[in-house]
């Protein structure tokens, strides 16, 4: 039993370790996300703008 209680705070402890490190990723990956996202917006906006100053 005390091998298993062992077994089990390691795991805990293990967690407790790579889930700031999970969040991290997870909120890097969507604020890479939303940065394309507005960069993609801004260049159709260019695009359409200076479309329209060529017609």
């Amino acid at each position: 039993m005390p091998k298993r209680e062992y077994f089990i705070q390691k795991l805990q402890h293990c967690f407790l370790i790579s889930h700031p490190y999970i969040n991290k990723k997870i909120s890097s990956l969507i604020l890479g996300i939303t940065a394309i996202h507005i960069t993609m917006a801004q260049r159709s906006s260019i695009l359409e703008g200076s479309s329209a100053v060529l017609h």
